[in-house]
């Protein structure tokens, strides 16, 4: 909606909208101008308004971050240097972030979880073992999952996972099977398949 009608514009507001484009451009130079002139005093400026609009300052940090989620990531990653350093820019790593969340669907690359702006970018391959900070090496994990992975490979993680299972179910610490309201018939339906194929199973989980 807008706040002044057409019919009732002044003659300054209707030169505005006539001119807007090449007035933005004025604007933005004539900007970049006076901070060239006094940086100092720029970025002084700057920190005044955000001391006294904290609030205000927050919230359009928030909007930034949630508009160029994956830069953002990117940014951080580059500052952080965890890794060996990468020829990658921040933009080409922002591209690969984005790439690597859309083959995943949006989802948890361990817990299969939906994704949403707390998701952590994790090292697949970690970046203590001297990898590098590629945007190849990366995955999308949940703050839990991240943190519970720590410094392990993928595969590293399974082993423990199976160990964890073992030790429970030797304590009995496991919770009981969910019951069903009507008889659960799949693993007598696997078992007469792989029956079917020749395959010898001794324990319904295999991993325990």
């Amino acid at each position: 909606m807008q706040r002044v009608p057409t019919d009732k514009r002044s003659k300054g507001l209707q030169y505005y909208y006539r001119n807007k484009e090449r007035l933005r451009e004025v604007n933005r130079l004539r900007a970049k101008a006076d901070y060239d002139t006094n940086p100092d005093k720029k970025l002084a400026d700057n920190a005044k308004w955000r001391t006294k609009n904290k609030a205000r300052h927050k919230v359009m940090k928030k909007a930034w971050t949630d508009r160029r989620f994956f830069y953002n990531k990117a940014m951080l990653i580059k500052a952080h240097k965890r890794g060996v350093i990468s020829m990658e820019s921040t933009n080409e790593l922002a591209i690969g972030l984005m790439r690597q969340w859309i083959k995943q669907r949006g989802r948890c690359a361990l817990t299969d979880v939906k994704l949403d702006r707390s998701a952590h970018a994790d090292h697949v391959v970690p970046a203590s073992r001297g990898e590098t900070d590629h945007s190849n090496n990366f995955q999308w994990l949940t703050p839990a999952a991240n943190q519970f992975k720590g410094a392990r490979t993928d595969e590293e993680l399974a082993l423990f996972c199976v160990l964890i299972l073992r030790s429970l179910k030797k304590r009995n610490l496991l919770p009981p099977p969910l019951r069903h309201a009507w008889p659960d018939t799949t693993k007598e339906k696997c078992m007469v398949t792989m029956n079917n194929i020749g395959v010898e199973q001794t324990s319904s989980e295999p991993w325990l």
